[in-house]
């Protein structure tokens, strides 16, 4: 899977590659601890495996995504396909098509290599292993291409329909067809559950795994929904309308303690210079050090904004830095934070509301 937002609170980061943080899920976590526990090694061997998969499938999403010069923030691992955390950026849908068909292709491939060496590999422990990944990876392959939010699948279906479609009709079909989706794996596991002969225990276990999956793709469906019609109500709006001149830039070699008077002598506490050929904000106060000497040394880089992005694509963009530096031309003109924002789009929807019941009522 891959999403334009973050999904996955509680997660541990476990490295970098490409740039990009890789992190593994509390329930991952959870699975290699429970197998550890009751020492089920064959089923931690087979974990570590399917975290490796996972992993590649998530690698395949965000390779796509950097070749096609959108950037990635993360990758969140998880037993069912996992997360990359995209730069909420438009695709084109040939773009959106191809990132997100990768990881499911992936999958599948995986899994027919697995499949191939279990037919020539002698029976033994070597052999269930390798049946075992072969099912786990044409399941997680099958799984991730229905074509249903939050899924690749649903992704691949937006993309394809943004051919003959716009952006938030395909987004608004798309939908449709996951709602029809989500029914009818709730009725397909309805029946599997009444006509299976197991316990009323494992029923019981199985109907909260199938609704929990149920909700969570109804609750991606609708967040897609959500964002779409956002995104259609505040065509045209983009940051400029909401950036605020409260800033001063400073030379990267400018003392600490000229710093201070400057934050004296102007009152504005939002202080930049420039950092690795963009720029980063000083921070005077929470990562001051006794070997910090010049702007450079407290600097943390802040992503930069067109001008002309929409207010929306924009929030999700910088939720976990805080701030934004908007630049016209690569020249900085103001800064923006998510408060900004969202009280641009408040207000802005509100109008355009109260613009509606005028119409209606006529006053």
């Amino acid at each position: 899977m891959h999403s334009y937002d973050h999904m996955a609170a509680g997660s541990l980061k476990i490295g970098n590659i490409f740039g990009i943080n890789v992190e593994l899920h509390w329930s991952f976590i959870l699975l290699l601890l429970f197998t550890l526990i009751l020492q089920l090694y064959l089923g931690f061997a087979i974990i570590v495996l399917l975290f490796v998969c996972v992993f590649v499938h998530e690698l395949a999403h965000s390779v796509t995504s950097l070749r096609n010069g959108i950037k990635v923030k993360e990758i969140v691992l998880l037993p069912i396909g996992g997360i990359s955390n995209i730069d909420a950026v438009k695709m084109k849908p040939d773009v959106e098509f191809n990132v997100a068909i990768a990881g499911p292709i992936t999958s599948l491939f995986i899994g027919g290599l697995f499949g191939m060496l279990s037919a020539v590999s002698p029976i033994g422990i070597i052999t269930f292993i390798f049946q075992w990944m072969f099912i786990l990876n044409i399941f997680l392959g099958i799984f991730n291409i229905l074509p249903a939010f939050p899924m690749d699948g649903g992704r691949v279906l937006r993309g394809y329909l943004e051919r003959k479609h716009n952006e938030f009709d395909a987004t608004m079909l798309t939908v449709r067809i996951s709602t029809y989706i989500i029914a009818l794996f709730l009725i397909g596991s309805f029946i599997y559950i009444i006509t299976t002969n197991v316990s009323l225990v494992y029923k019981e276990t199985y109907a909260l795994i199938y609704l929990f999956i149920a909700f969570w793709l109804y609750g991606g469906a609708q967040a897609e929904k959500q964002t779409a019609i956002l995104r259609k109500d505040t065509a045209g709006l983009n940051v400029s309308r909401a950036i605020s001149k409260g800033f001063i830039i400073v030379k990267p070699n400018t003392t600490v303690k000229k710093l201070y008077s400057l934050f004296k002598e102007t009152n504005e506490h939002i202080i930049l210079t420039k950092i690795n050929g963009g720029y980063g904000l000083v921070d005077l106060f929470r990562r001051r050090t006794d070997s910090a000497k010049t702007a450079i040394d407290l600097a943390i880089p802040i992503i930069k904004i067109p001008s002309q992005t929409n207010v929306v694509d924009a929030v999700s963009k910088i939720n976990d830095s805080g701030i934004a530096l908007v630049v016209q031309n690569d020249k900085p003109i103001g800064i923006i934070t998510p408060q900004r924002l969202q009280a641009l789009i408040s207000l802005h929807i509100m109008n355009k509301i109260r613009e509606t019941k005028s119409r209606q009522y006529g006053f």
